[in-house]
């Protein structure tokens, strides 16, 4: 019984060898929570406000700025002259650029960043929801 003890022990030390930890653990037990952006790291919790703090400016600037900057062009006519199809319409096409390049250029620069699920994306079947949502 002594040496099946022994074998026992000795695989268990053989795993524990082959299977060493890819990243160090934190204090609490837990793998830090990490977002890796381009050639940058940054932890979760700032990731997530830096991304908040985003969505919110661009919120503000759809909706604020860019009437006023409209209709500052007008001079001083009375009224408003900028209704909300106009910012709607402005802030697509300006998604469809901005975002339509931003993946262009990954395309071109970093295919190997293209994940399965992005290959595999049924590209055919947006395009269709794409025209009738005209």
């Amino acid at each position: 019984m002594g040496s099946a003890s022994s074998s026992s022990h000795y695989t268990d030390q053989s795993l524990a060898s082959d299977f060493a930890p890819s990243r160090t653990a934190s204090l609490y037990g837990k793998p830090p929570r990490t977002i890796k952006i381009g050639f940058v790291e940054i932890p979760l919790f700032w990731a997530n406000l830096f991304f908040a703090f985003v969505a919110v400016a661009g919120q503000v600037g759809q909706n604020v700025s860019l009437p006023l900057w409209v209709d500052s062009t007008h001079g001083n006519s009375a009224g408003r002259s900028v209704d909300s199809y106009f910012v709607l319409s402005f802030a697509s096409l300006s998604f469809v650029v901005i975002f339509g390049l931003g993946t262009l250029l990954i395309r071109i620069f970093l295919p190997r960043e293209i994940g399965e699920t992005e290959k595999r994306f049924p590209h055919l079947l947006l395009f269709w929801l794409a025209c009738v949502m005209l």
